[in-house]
């Protein structure tokens, strides 16, 4: 890669954190998409085939995994991880999501874990790509710190995502404003580079309808889902910006009521840990961990 050319998946962590931060309070007034795709997420731990005695949730912020996770299994030991310290308070506050007695951890996922290796049957992920990186350090520490015969569960956002609001960008100034964000290809590569056995990729494309341009950025920003590019265009932008960006944003929605689309692509992944074994430079693993079918 050119030294010159900035990496188009470098994320500022510290900037991620504090958009995070920022967001905690208004994540239930902005969170209904969000909340709608970890439900999907969690509909497929069907698949798992024995029942997890350790839960690992990586940005757990919004609550709801935390919850359904709680009445699903609840004798697990589940740990709840989020790089926005001021979400973790929230979560800690709100009963009904948590209970006090379970512990919440604040640490980047684009780091070392914290935890041995071989711990956790689950490890849960809702829409923590493309907010992470490196991507490479991650996936190793996700398989890392599974347990034999565990398994993860994760849903990022693929690069059709918000396919509307990049074109109004690109029409009013060149630079990037919206995170770069890997296709189903590139993470199930990312995946398997990191030793998990045969994961499963898939894509679920939805399309959510605003009144208008003002409240699809409002929204974003009462997620947290602010550009976080490490090479960025930094300041603020004038009204004049901001007008060009919803004539633009109003025009590709092709409606008479000045409504706008936001089109997302939403890659979710599940796989296991399996048991590899070291021949030279080559893992092999045992033919019956390669398919995985759901339990009736």
């Amino acid at each position: 890669m050119n030294a010159d050319k900035p990496d188009p998946y470098r994320i500022d962590s510290a900037l991620a954190r504090r958009a995070g931060n920022r967001s905690a309070h208004d994540l239930q007034r902005h969170g209904e998409v969000v909340q709608t795709i970890a439900q999907n997420l969690l509909e497929r731990l069907d698949l798992l085939r024995k029942v997890p005695q350790s839960v690992l949730v990586l940005g757990c912020g919004h609550g709801t995994e935390l919850a359904y996770l709680r009445k699903r299994f609840p004798r697990a030991l589940i740990i709840g991880a989020d790089i926005a310290d001021v979400r973790l308070e929230r979560i800690a506050r709100a009963k009904r999501f948590w209970q006090s007695a379970q512990p919440l951890l604040c640490f980047d996922p684009a780091q070392t874990f914290p935890f041995a290796s071989d711990t956790f049957d689950l490890v849960i992920g809702n829409l923590v790509l493309p907010w992470i990186f490196p991507a490479q350090t991650f996936a190793s520490e996700l398989n890392r710190v599974i347990a034999t015969d565990g398994g993860f569960f994760l849903s990022a956002a693929g690069p059709d995502t918000l396919l509307e609001l990049r074109q109004a960008w690109a029409a009013v100034d060149n630079h990037a404003h919206i995170n770069a964000m890997p296709d189903m290809h590139d993470l199930g590569d990312l995946l398997v580079g990191a030793g998990v056995a045969d994961p499963v990729v898939d894509v679920e494309r939805l399309a959510v309808r605003y009144s208008n341009a003002q409240r699809l950025l409002t929204e974003m920003r009462g997620l947290g889902l602010n550009c976080t590019l490490a090479g960025r265009r930094r300041g603020l932008f004038g009204t004049d910006i901001h007008k060009r960006l919803s004539d633009q944003l109003t025009a590709l929605g092709a409606e008479r009521d000045g409504s706008v689309l936001a089109s997302l692509e939403i890659v979710y992944a599940h796989g296991w840990k399996g048991q590899p074994k070291q021949s030279g430079s080559v893992q092999t693993f045992p033919l019956e961990r390669l398919t995985q079918t759901k339990q009736g």
